[in-house]
């Protein structure tokens, strides 16, 4: 609703006024930058650039971010940091980032053939999803991943989305996870409150490696994900015994 009109130079802003106001707030408390880099994940989706340089799923963003740091008023912004101070902090910490749910060979393809202009800035994919990929698939295309992030070319790699299914979300949210909660209860939280100041405990179910209801390799995203090192998802504390019984919605099925 404050983005009237709409247009690239909306998320622009959003983008620009994040990383002014991290600058702002480590100048007024004293903190030094240290080795914390700073970073955007832009969509996958096909897009152009706020200054029309540039069209392509994620790539769109790296050159908003090149265009709004040279030119803040690009996007309508007038920063408290000083001009020196925006550019210092994105030449020296700042990460282009994407989210996908696309294989790597074609994020890649998309991807790295275009970069030579974004250097030395490096880039990462901070959400590799894998939607509905079998295991074999996933564990390439990390092993690929790291294989390219090792040859310094500006890929430092990936995270996983995610940890655990989002089972309380549904639907597609389904497809992710690397783990599912099982039955076991284990122990309960301590108190957590939400905003309005209710608290109660949660419980905290055991996690199974096994997505049961996706087909196949679909449903072994944690071994898959151990494999790509050679490693194995084993028994231990947190994992159920068995498998366990599904939970969903707070029912076991």
């Amino acid at each position: 609703p404050k983005c009237q009109p709409s247009g690239a130079w909306c998320r622009v802003k959003a983008a620009l006024s994040a990383l002014d106001g991290v600058l702002a707030a480590e100048k007024e408390a004293g903190v030094s930058a240290g080795r914390v880099r700073l970073t955007v994940t832009w969509s996958f989706g096909i897009s152009t650039s706020i200054d029309g340089q540039v069209t392509g799923p994620g790539i769109f963003g790296f050159q908003d971010m090149v265009a709004g740091i040279a030119d803040p008023q690009i996007a309508h912004y007038t920063p408290r940091s000083t001009q020196a101070d925006l550019q210092q902090a994105f030449s020296t910490r700042w990460v282009h980032g994407l989210n996908t749910q696309s294989p790597w060979s074609f994020v890649d393809a998309m991807i790295s053939k275009n970069y030579a202009r974004f250097l030395p800035v490096p880039w990462f994919i901070g959400e590799y999803g894998a939607n509905g990929q079998p295991a074999t698939v996933i564990r390439s295309d990390l092993q690929a991943m790291q294989t390219r992030a090792s040859e310094g070319t500006g890929f430092l790699g990936t995270a996983v989305f995610q940890f655990q299914t989002a089972h309380w979300k549904g639907g597609s949210e389904l497809n992710f996870g690397l783990f599912r909660l099982g039955s076991d209860v284990l122990g309960e939280t301590g108190e957590v409150c939400d905003e309005h100041g209710s608290c109660r405990t949660w419980p905290v179910h055991c996690l199974s490696a096994k997505l049961d209801w996706l087909p196949g390799s679909v449903g072994d995203r944690a071994q898959a994900v151990a494999s790509a090192w050679n490693g194995t998802v084993v028994g231990g504390k947190g994992l159920c015994s068995s498998g366990g019984r599904r939970l969903r919605g707070g029912l076991l099925v």
